[in-house]
């Protein structure tokens, strides 16, 4: 598997890497792109890089701030956040299995290493795909947000998952 960005978000990837940021692809991306569909949403985690660092490497591509608690950027058709702690505490020198451990479901948890060109999945992600299933990746994962319960309708609906 390969991913390529929109070509808008290429000179923002390489701003990032020079400035010492490891980049992760997490979220529908790389569920998509296994599942040999187009990849709409690009959403990343940058560790390696505080808040304000990483503010600063976005400006000049015009990035602007959204959510209030947590720190996200959109630019160039990607949403660009730190990786979060238990809590959302932020944490750039979190590990990825950690901050992985919020996303909802397995599928959604699989995540792309940008500089070394490779998946990573911890909680078994890539089986959940091939047996076409939804499976949370905590117990804790509706309690955490209650929406993920609709999420996870719209999912199984959309892929054709139970």
């Amino acid at each position: 598997m390969r991913l390529e960005p929109p070509a808008a978000l290429t000179p923002v990837l390489t701003a990032l890497q020079r400035a010492g940021a490891e980049v992760l692809v997490v979220g529908g991306t790389p569920r998509d792109a296994l599942l040999g569909m187009a990849t709409h949403d690009w959403d990343l985690e940058i560790y390696g890089l505080s808040e304000a660092r990483l503010s600063e490497c976005l400006l000049p591509f015009g990035a602007h701030r959204v959510g209030g608690r947590c720190a996200v950027w959109v630019v160039a058709g990607a949403e660009i956040a730190l990786p979060q702690a238990q809590g959302g505490r932020i944490d750039p020198h979190l590990p990825w299995e950690i901050a992985a451990q919020r996303r909802d479901f397995s599928v959604n948890a699989l995540v792309w290493d940008w500089r070394t060109q490779r998946l990573l999945d911890h909680f078994g992600g890539v089986d959940d795909l091939h047996a076409r299933r939804l499976r949370a990746v905590s117990a804790n994962s509706f309690g955490e947000d209650p929406l993920r319960v609709f999420r996870a309708a719209r999912l199984a609906g959309q892929l054709g998952f139970s």
